[in-house]
């Protein structure tokens, strides 16, 4: 346990260990905020091959005409696209939130659950 070994900065840790699979311990405020900056084009890359339960987290904080947008680019399926393109697209995601997070706009759930 890293707070039990009295790692410095255990924030600054949590903060580079969240992931995309974090996204839906996000508060709904944060997410919004978050996918209301990104495009279309990204998140459906990004959702490709994810569980149903991570991306209707995500389509849940986009607005009713993205979504359905969304919706139906995915179900066309994911054949033909590279998994190179979805996991950076992931990581676009993740580094975004990281950074929304150090500019205060909101906490990510790791500094939320050590408060």
């Amino acid at each position: 346990d890293l707070e039990a070994a009295g790692t410095p900065d255990l924030d600054g840790v949590r903060a580079r260990l969240f992931a995309f699979d974090d996204l839906p311990l996000l508060t709904q405020k944060a997410r919004v905020l978050l996918f209301d900056g990104l495009s279309t084009e990204l998140v459906t890359l990004a959702l490709r091959g994810t569980s149903a339960a991570l991306a209707e987290s995500v389509l849940s904080a986009i607005g009713a005409r993205s979504r359905r947008m969304i919706e139906a680019e995915l179900g066309q399926g994911s054949d033909g696209v590279p998994l190179a393109d979805i996991t950076a697209a992931r990581k676009t995601i993740v580094t975004t939130t990281i950074r929304l997070s150090r500019e205060g706009a909101f906490e990510l759930p790791s500094t939320q659950d050590a408060a």
